[in-house]
């Protein structure tokens, strides 16, 4: 009886009776001041853990380094925009007789120094600000802006704003084909009936995958995927329709199919190694998610929807493809160029020799040939 009582007891204090279990070491204590007391390894490994975890949690995803891309160049053009047309409503201003007095001009500007010398840490602010602003435009101008540019708080201060949704106003608005009446001609693929074999009955489920992957990329690329944009999408579409290259086969339920293809976009590290073909999304955005989901049904709903989309996914991959075969045959002509360039000729090697010759002249029996040129 003694043991079992004994064994109750927290062996940190030994008074009370012990509530909790160290995951570490297993040791029983009743408080968070014994748990402190009992091993300093345990606390260190515990604090460790809880900072890799919310240090993962905290880094920026793919899908939100995308969207800060494109926003970035999205406010860089609309203060462009705004600069080129300041001068222009000046000048309608002044044909109209809108200009301020000189006097007013010169009271404002005496209030502003006034202000300055009485703020001047924050008129140093200010422009320290417009400093970086102008720095970061020029980055966004020459297409070189990137997260990696940003300041911790700026990083910080963007995320935030794009979460909120403040930053929507500087997206166009693009409208899905498929929530559109009208849908033109596609031409039709040969009926699947017509095949010597049967398909599976599971293909369903691969195709609804390949619905939302696509859906996915079109929405995250705000309905347009230029010639610069193509390895990035079809890594994108590969990565939320990993079932494309599995030999599993796809699960035999639509609930099954959708939370697999869900689990793929708001994978954060993978499973294995992550080919670069196939980065890590890391989506976990819950209504992005239901958006997506809401086209693809909408996609399902009609047979012509299915087809262009299907075709439209196919299509991004086979320039891909494409895109691929042209860096392969690119890539033995830069190594040939690279090696004419490393690798001397023979008559190169020869004035070697003869600078070698003069600098370090050998003894008169030299065991060596001489080198001919």
């Amino acid at each position: 009886m003694a043991l079992s009582s004994d064994l109750k007891v927290c062996q940190v204090c030994k008074e009370s009776q012990h509530k909790y279990v160290c995951p570490k070491c297993k040791l029983l204590y009743c408080s968070l001041p014994c748990y402190k007391k009992h091993s300093a390894d345990c606390i260190s490994q515990f604090y460790d853990s809880e900072f890799v975890a919310a240090a993962a949690a905290a880094a920026p995803t793919l899908h939100e380094k995308r969207a800060f891309c494109r926003t970035l160049t999205r406010i860089h053009l609309e203060q462009r925009q705004a600069d080129q047309q300041q001068p222009q409503q000046r000048l309608a201003d002044s044909s109209f007789g809108l200009d301020s007095s000189e006097d007013e001009e010169a009271g404002s500007d005496d209030e502003e120094a006034s202000q300055q010398n009485q703020n001047p840490s924050r008129a140093r602010e200010q422009q320290l600000s417009e400093e970086r602003l102008r720095q970061l435009q020029q980055l966004a101008t020459q297409g070189r802006l990137q997260l990696e540019h940003l300041t911790p708080e700026e990083a910080a201060s963007f995320f935030s704003a794009l979460k909120r949704g403040e930053l929507i106003q500087y997206f166009d608005a693009w409208s899905p084909w498929w929530l559109s009446v009208e849908l033109p001609d596609v031409e039709k693929p040969p009926h699947i009936c017509c095949q010597p074999t049967q398909p599976d009955s599971r293909l369903v489920m691969t195709l609804s995958q390949v619905l939302y992957g696509y859906a996915h990329v079109m929405r995250s690329f705000n309905g347009s995927v230029d010639d610069s944009d193509v390895q990035e999408a079809a890594g994108h579409f590969l990565a939320v329709c990993k079932g494309l290259e599995s030999r599993n086969p796809p699960p035999s339920s639509a609930v099954g199919a959708v939370d697999q293809t869900l689990e793929w976009a708001a994978q954060a590290f993978g499973f294995g190694c992550i080919s670069l073909l196939q980065p890590p999304l890391g989506c976990t955005d819950s209504a992005f998610s239901e958006v997506c989901l809401s086209d693809t049904s909408r996609l399902l709903s009609a047979r012509d929807f299915a087809v262009k989309a299907a075709l439209a996914a196919a299509d991004l991959i086979e320039r891909f493809k494409k895109l691929m075969e042209q860096q392969q045959r690119q890539q033995p002509q830069q190594h040939e160029e690279e090696d004419a360039l490393q690798v001397p000729s023979a008559k190169q090697l020869a004035k070697l020799g003869a600078k070698q010759q003069i600098c370090y002249p050998r003894p008169s029996q030299s065991v060596y040939p001489p080198m001919q040129v």
